[in-house]
């Protein structure tokens, strides 16, 4: 059965981060490079670069703009136009809203990672999605730790949807990645193709989940996109109940 697939267009929304042709233009030239040679060096499309400095505006796609921006010895942010600032959350309750805002807002894939959650809401809800939007790419990562019991229930419903799923492809992704001598415990993440927040250690206190960072810069939503996706084939795949119930029992 194929896996669930990677990033595509999403509706109502181009295609790729709106580059400044005219910036890339004169830091190509500045740094002594024709379109040709720049090209050769760097292993990068002609046409890509001749129609990003042509049109101003131009759309590409986040990898290229990393891989012209490392050519160029200058950060990706410098070649876009449209990067949007990072909001930083600090409740737990403006966290429940912007992570349901994601889920409900995601149409092509939506990713999360972490076994700790005890937010009803908020499990309800992907379940939903998931249920409504058969075709949606769900990605859950758990990194070892103590599953809670609303989390278990979660995984049991999500393993139940996957089984009564008629898609002709593997929708739901669920896998556990527990090797703590290479990876923190922890790092909870939600996101869809728009937005993504990530948990930060709160500012109130220890032992407190209340204080995230949102981003909507299509590169950062790439980038952590394709983090998960290489977490879940880096662990182990959870396919069954039997193996919820295995993982209980080891992380409870």
């Amino acid at each position: 059965m194929e896996s669930a697939s990677g990033p595509e267009r999403s509706a109502g929304r181009p295609s790729g981060v709106l580059i400044d042709g005219n910036f890339l233009a004169a830091e190509r030239k500045k740094q002594g490079y024709s379109q040709e040679s720049f090209c050769e060096e760097f292993g990068l499309s002609r046409k890509v670069i001749k129609d990003a400095e042509s049109n101003p505006h131009k759309r590409i796609q986040p990898r290229t703009l990393f891989t012209i921006a490392s050519a160029l010895g200058i950060k990706p942010r410098d070649l876009t136009l449209e990067f949007s600032a990072p909001r930083l959350l600090t409740t737990s309750e403006e966290i429940l809203k912007t992570n349901l805002e994601i889920v409900g807002a995601a149409s092509k894939f939506l990713c999360a990672t972490g076994s700790r959650s005890r937010d009803g809401e908020y499990l309800d809800a992907i379940e939903q999605r998931v249920t409504e939007n058969p075709s949606l790419a769900y990605f859950r990562i758990l990194f070892g730790t103590p599953l809670t019991p609303q989390m278990v229930q979660h995984l049991r419903r999500i393993i139940d949807i996957r089984d009564g799923n008629e898609e002709p492809r593997q929708t739901i992704s669920i896998g556990v990645y527990a090797s703590v001598r290479t990876y923190p415990l922890e790092a909870t993440i939600c996101l869809n193709e728009r937005m993504a927040l990530f948990v930060l250690p709160s500012i109130h206190g220890a032992w407190r989940y209340d204080t995230a960072v949102v981003f909507e810069e299509p590169a950062v939503i790439e980038g952590w996109h394709r983090w998960i996706e290489e977490m879940y084939r880096a662990g182990k795949p959870i396919s069954s109940t039997a193996e919820i119930t295995k993982l209980e029992r080891e992380y409870r």
